[in-house]
């Protein structure tokens, strides 16, 4: 018996990237981990903070090759 399955092999990562005063506004990873519920490129949260008046933000991304 051979079994094949219709779902999607896919190989993507939840990302986040933050961009501050510390990093001088460079978007930097500070964290990954593996993501299988989707197999598709995507935004999932965009924010921005003030903090002691100056301005943070971060990004979540779905990102997959």
């Amino acid at each position: 018996m051979i079994l094949v399955s219709c779902e999607e092999a896919c190989d993507c990562d939840y990302v986040v990237y933050d961009s501050d005063p510390t990093n001088n506004y460079n978007w930097t990873e500070t964290y990954r981990s593996t993501w299988d519920s989707s197999c598709e490129d995507e935004l999932l949260d965009e924010s921005t903070y003030t903090i002691s008046g100056e301005v943070w933000y971060s990004r979540t991304e779905i990102q997959c090759d």
